[in-house]
């Protein structure tokens, strides 16, 4: 058949990207959800038998993760060992033939764990939230009971069969099936691009009994089940691929064109078709099998419903979802149980019509834009596996390259180039790369992997004491990141890679993979791609890991729970996330050097900040004042500070010679080599003109409001200083080259044959001081050995070392500069190479080996245990307490931090 290309309007496709999935429920499925805090699947019910899986469910409740939030993983655990005997006592009530409370205090008996437990935290929690704990583990526990032994929902025989019972069915657009129940549930768009989600043209037992080529006759003809499960898994769509809407569009245009035969209709003619249509004829949504309530959208359930929920249920939904709740105001026949595949009886139309208004006006009024980075790319949290499990994404690396080849027509040498984009909230997540799909019940010892490891975000990057772990590119297992990290058996990795990085919101990555070459590389993109240049970079040679080989991805979390978001395969960059701007950027403008900053110092850092310098020994030259707007000129005129300051620069010009307006080339050099080696005629010259470059201007005053930026004196004691030559005891050409107070010191030294160190304020305020004998030689040659001015000095170590409480006193800032003290983090510390921190703070190694259990150590409120052994994000010493033993703070996280009263020993090198 020859098949004619079709044009999709653009309304059905935004109408398409538009549609949320719908779901929809009897009242006592819906006070289980209520309950239990999840929408379920019915697969997911058979695990109720078992309390291990209950209790699992009990901490995802939307009120116990709320408890748990930022709490460590050591508290954590306390909370879940007294929701597992919670719930064990409760199974025991039933499946055991009930059980009493023994007297024993064996652990065995999980009385006595529950009670244990319920007093170790009450020292952390509030008395409600530990009530909340525990009412929360009942009822789930309970209420799993009773769902287990009755299971609610509509299920069929073939839905084991095809796998789909393990997921909650809904329809992606309006639901018209009245007999799944009364009240609809819709969901967020981004469900739809969770991993485990899907949606198929047709429902899935339509492909099952062969029914589907009657509603799509251009489906083939399967005659065994094998060959329709296998048609019906290939129809299934993912929201999260790229493209999935035009696939979607043109079934639509076909169902509503299949009487007429033709695909020529519009969005309309599409949604009176749907209406008319029953919910296993329209496209079918398999959500995940256990849904938190977070991801509702809205709530639909008629008046005389609600009122026959219990009081507790009714207070339950209306605290739950608040205004996403719609109390219809419509009874329907309670009576009467809508036939399955049928039109819904009179008293259910107005409430069925009001609610498809409802949904229909719902959708066109949330269109979703196309940005790949926004709407597609999988989208989910998962929860802390320390990388023992995986999740997979629902497109392989070489379905991407079909795709890419479909959609361009043509095969470039830029294909060869995989681009990974991916977003992540907190870090401590992995994004794997296999040659095979990963399979745990059986051992593989032909995978290869690629393993990107995003380390932990700290919650500042700014701060002084910055401190991360490795960012690594690897191609050991996951389960070995552990050992990859002890060991730094890594091929590229940084702990600064975070470094100056906004954390308020989810980090853009892109992982770009040269498959022909073997390069690896890892960048942040977006906003941060501007300000953030640090990249993970290696090389693969072909028999350490073929790049070719690789073509399943997985995502994987270590310690917490990670939200992932619009992980997406491309396979050309996407320009609007990669910002071009000008590495090389010089600025044209003089800054002046009212901070005091040395502008002729040799740092080429210091140029290029605050100079624009090139790289280079030519400075910039200044902007005239021709170069000003005029707009700005005119107001620049009119201030009266600029018209001081001309005022003074005019009366300064009088009284200096001119210089000649040209000179030449070998004239310039011999004026300044004179002016280096300290020629006469150039020393008397340079009393005139402060630089030492005899073809710019000369230097005007400094404004009396901007002074040198220098380092606080007190820091140093004044015995340290040099002792500075009399006044009096220069000679009469030394006096005479001196230059003037207000030129900067290299700008001096400059200008004389011998440097001068800076006299002291002391010395400026009492007066001149007395007249000093001449030293001799001998003398001269001592004071040569002495340290210059520039040079650091060395703090005297405190004797009480860590735990110093001064350091953090009301005198902290005076007793912080007469002694040094051990840096909390020693030799690890990311900030050791500023120079106030590394001036008042020691960075020694000390023997310091790394805790086995790391963040999962149940002892890092010890000062003691902490100082003997090393956790990732935390310092080796804790800050003393100003309470120490008074102190009445008794959360976790104070203990983590402060220490209060123990004695740390001092650090041992």
């Amino acid at each position: 058949m020859k098949w004619s290309n079709v044009n999709i309007p653009t309304k059905v496709l935004n109408w398409v990207r538009s549609l949320r999935s719908m779901h929809r429920c009897s009242p006592t499925i819906f006070e289980s959800i209520l309950v239990h805090g999840h929408i379920m699947s019915r697969g997911h019910m058979d695990h109720l038998k078992n309390f291990k899986f209950v209790a699992q469910t009990v901490e995802q409740h939307k009120r116990i993760r709320k408890i748990l939030k930022g709490q460590v993983n050591a508290f954590q655990d306390r909370v879940r060992a007294f929701i597992d005997a919670l719930v064990k006592i409760e199974f025991d009530k039933v499946y055991a033939g009930g059980s009493e409370a023994s007297a024993s205090t064996d652990d065995g008996n999980q009385e006595h764990i529950a009670r244990r437990e319920e007093q170790a935290l009450n020292k952390f929690l509030q008395v409600q939230d530990v009530n909340d704990i525990r009412l929360c583990a009942i009822e789930i526990a309970q209420a799993s009971i009773q769902l287990n032994s009755k299971k609610t929902g509509i299920g069929f025989p073939s839905d084991k069969d095809l796998g789909t019972d393990q997921h909650v069915f809904g329809i992606l657009g309006p639901h018209t099936g009245t007999y799944y129940g009364d009240i609809i549930i819709i969901f967020k768009r981004e469900l739809m691009q969770h991993p485990d989600a899907n949606f198929s043209p047709l429902a899935a037992t339509t492909y099952k009994s062969g029914k589907a080529i009657g509603f799509h006759p251009w489906l083939t003809d399967c005659k065994s089940d094998s060959d329709r499960i296998a048609q019906f898994h290939a129809s299934k769509l993912h929201c999260a691929t790229p493209g999935y809407e035009q696939a979607a569009a043109l079934e639509l245009l076909a169902i509503a064109g299949l009487q007429n035969h033709t695909m020529n209709e519009n969005l309309e003619d599409i949604i009176e078709k749907w209406l008319d249509l029953d919910s296993h004829q329209v496209f079918e949504a398999h959500l995940p099998k256990l849904i938190p309530l977070h991801y509702i959208e809205h709530v639909y359930i008629p008046q005389n419903v609600f009122n026959r929920l219990s009081k507790k249920a009714q207070q339950n939904a209306k605290k739950l979802f608040e205004r996403i709740l719609t109390i219809a105001k419509y009874d329907v026949d309670l009576d009467v149980d809508p036939m399955a595949f049928h039109k819904p009886d009179a008293s259910r139309v107005e409430y069925q019509n009001y609610c498809l208004s409802r949904m229909l006006s719902h959708i066109q009024s949330c269109l979703v834009s196309p940005d790949l980075l926004l709407n597609y790319g999988t989208t989910i949290t998962l929860s802390a596996s320390h990388f023992r499990t995986q999740a997979a994404i629902p497109m392989t690396i070489s379905q991407s390259y079909k795709r890419s080849v479909q959609n361009t027509g043509s095969i470039k040498a830029s294909d060869e180039v995989v681009y990974i984009y991916f977003k992540t909230l907190k870090g401590d997540f992995m994004l794997i790369i296999t040659n095979e799909a990963i399979n745990t019940s059986v051992a593989q010892d032909n995978t290869k992997y690629l393993v990107c490891y995003i380390a932990p975000i700290p919650d500042d990057t700014n701060f002084d004491n910055y401190n991360e772990q490795y960012s690594y590119i690897s191609n050991y297992q996951p389960e070995l990141h552990d050992t990859v990290i002890q060991a730094k058996k890594f091929h590229s990795a940084s702990n600064v890679f975070h470094k100056g990085c906004n954390n308020d919101d989810a980090i853009l990555y892109c992982l770009k993979m040269k498959r022909k070459t073997g390069e690896i590389s890892v960048i942040h993109a977006g906003a941060n791609g501007i300000y953030t240049h640090v990249s993970l970079e290696c090389k693969f040679e072909r028999d350490q890991l073929d790049l070719n080989a690789l073509d399943y991805v997985y995502v994987s979390t270590g310690s917490q729970s990670v939200p992932i978001q619009n992980l997406i395969i491309q396979h050309s960059p996407l320009p609007h996330v990669h910002p071009t701007f000008d590495k090389q950027f010089r600025s044209t403008i003089n800054i002046s050097n009212s901070d005091g900053i040395d502008l002729h110092s040799k740092d080429p850092g210091a140029a290029k900040m605050y100079r624009g310098y090139s790289g280079n020994d030519e400075w910039q030259q200044d902007v005239h004042h021709s170069d000003i707007p005029k707009e700005l000129e005119v107001r620049r005129e009119s201030h009266g500070y600029y018209k001081k300051r001309e005022l003074s620069k005019d009366a300064d010009e009088t009284d200096k010679p001119k210089s000649p307006k040209s000179l030449s080339i070998g004239r310039k050099a011999i004026n300044f080599f004179k002016g280096i080696f300290g020629s006469p005629d150039v020393i008397e010259k340079q009393s005139n003109q402060p630089t030492g470059f005899p073809d710019q201007p000369p230097k005007q005053p400094r404004s009396p409001r901007s002074k040198p930026c220098e380092l606080p004196r007190r820091r140093f004691h004044e015995s340290d200083r040099p002792r500075l030559p009399s006044p009096s005891s220069s000679s009469p050409s030394e006096s005479r080259a001196r230059p003037r107070s207000h030129e900067s010191p290299r700008t001096q030294s400059r200008g004389s044959s011998r440097p001068r160190p800076r006299e002291s304020p002391q010395s400026e305020s009492r007066g001149p001081s007395r007249p000093r004998p001449r030293e001799s030689s001998q003398s001269e040659s001592r004071g040569s050995s002495r340290p210059r001015p520039h040079e650091p000095f060395r703090l005297t170590p405190c004797r009480d070392s860590v735990n110093c409480r001064e350091q953090f006193g009301p005198n902290q800032v005076s007793h912080c500069q007469s002694y040094s003290h051990p840096c909390r983090f020693s030799e690890i510390c990311r900030n050791k190479h500023d120079k106030i921190h590394s001036y008042q703070c020691t960075h020694a190694p000390v023997s310091i080996v790394r805790c086995q259990y790391d963040q999962n150590c149940k002892d890092l409120a010890d000062p003691l245990h902490r100082c003997n052994f090393r956790h990732t994000n935390l310092p080796d010493y804790l800050y003393p307490c100003k309470y120490q033993q008074s102190c009445r703070t008794a959360t976790l996280e104070h203990k983590i931090k402060f220490s209060h009263g123990e004695v740390l020993p001092v650090p041992k090198k």
